[in-house]
């Protein structure tokens, strides 16, 4: 019997390669996420330390240039990190949609490897039945001719 070709093999190729894409893709996008939030964390101690530079400046001067000068260094580090904390959300959408693509692309390789699993059960039926029927073939002409 002839070997195993299984006719949809390109098919379970180019479906594993899209899965291969996806996965990186959600890599990608995980890092992207990880990324954002430590620097969301290096914005929050930032932010900290002006407030507590501008606390210090308001007790110690009552300059009002230092204290505006101070006021506006914590109020752009302070919307440095409400937008860093935006784009945090923005990764988090990314995140869930390159997981929903995955899970899609995992689910179509699925169905072409459980279609070819189906046809290598089918084939190895097929060859032991054939197997069978030479073997009682031959054992037919052996008890034939006796």
């Amino acid at each position: 019997m002839k070997a195993f070709k299984f006719p949809l093999k390109a098919v379970q190729i180019i479906r594993a390669h899209k899965d291969f894409l996806a996965q990186e893709q959600l890599g990608r996008a995980l890092k992207a996420q990880l990324d954002l939030e430590i620097r969301l964390e290096r914005a929050k101690e930032f932010s900290a330390e002006q407030a507590k530079r501008m606390m210090q400046t308001r007790e110690s001067s009552y300059k009002a240039v230092t204290v505006t000068s101070a006021l506006k260094a914590y109020q752009t580090a302070r919307g440095d990190e409400v937008l860093i904390e935006r784009q945090i959300v923005l990764a988090k959408n990314e995140v869930a949609k390159k997981r929903e693509l995955l899970v899609e692309t995992n689910r179509e390789l699925k169905v072409v490897t459980q279609l070819k699993e189906k046809a290598f059960t089918a084939y190895t039926v097929r060859s032991h039945r054939e197997e069978q029927n030479v073997l009682d073939e031959i054992a037919g002409y052996r008890a034939f001719s006796t």
